[in-house]
């Protein structure tokens, strides 16, 4: 049950995983890294109640793995709980101070209690902690992103920003597909940023499907 409940999890079936780490529990009521998982399934299907009574067992088993504080925060972000999911957040940094995901989300709890300064200054830590990608598309051509990623994501979004700034000054919109727990992956054209090359309609376009290509690779269509 335990493999079948992590397969089921990585390919996205969030119920599937759910019933596969119940049975693990009856089994094994002291699977710890079943109360880890589920809580990560329960989510992503947004029962936010059990995904914190988990994620209560989860950190009591892993009290630094700092993903676990994570996912709590944001089932008390998604009731509400604005203050409680903060203080998650802040164990999150302390355990990894690297981690966009928690700065990302510790912004938006900011930005939702009129914080604006503290919400503005945790979207630049997580743009400053976000992995980069980088796609070569020919020799002089190298195209720069951002990959703001979660556990267990429901999907990619693939996010073209508009005619001006670099991704650096676009990247706070991530949040509005991250925290329903999409990974999101934002790019630069050809002459902003870190992105190199000399900027033509018909390259630029070439460059975007290029992108998409590489990304479809790992991420099924459907769920891009």
């Amino acid at each position: 049950h335990l493999n079948n409940a992590y397969a089921s999890l990585q390919s996205g079936n969030y119920s599937q995983a759910i019933t596969e780490y119940n049975k693990v529990l009856e089994l094994e009521p002291d699977s710890r890294g079943a109360y880890l998982n589920r809580a990560i399934a329960y989510l992503a299907v947004g029962d936010y109640d059990k995904a914190i009574e988990d994620s209560d067992r989860a950190a009591e088993y892993f009290p630094e793995k700092a993903s676990v504080f994570l996912h709590r925060g944001i089932a008390y972000s998604a009731v509400g709980e604005i203050d409680r999911a903060i203080l998650d957040y802040d164990k999150a940094i302390q355990l990894d101070s690297n981690l966009a995901e928690a700065y990302f989300n510790r912004g938006l709890s900011y930005q939702e209690l009129g914080y604006l300064d503290k919400a503005l200054s945790d979207f630049d830590k997580a743009i400053e902690h976000a992995p980069e990608l980088f796609f070569d598309i020919e020799p002089g051509v190298r195209i720069n992103g951002l990959h703001f990623k979660v556990d267990a994501p429901l999907g990619l979004v693939l996010y073209f920003h508009g005619n001006s700034r670099s991704i650096k000054g676009w990247a706070k919109y991530a949040k509005d597909f991250f925290r329903y727990n999409y990974d999101v992956v934002l790019v630069d054209y050809r002459g902003f940023g870190k992105s190199t090359g000399k900027r033509n309609e018909k390259d630029m376009l070439s460059d975007m499907q290029f992108v998409y290509e590489t990304l479809a690779a790992k991420y099924h269509e459907n769920h891009m």
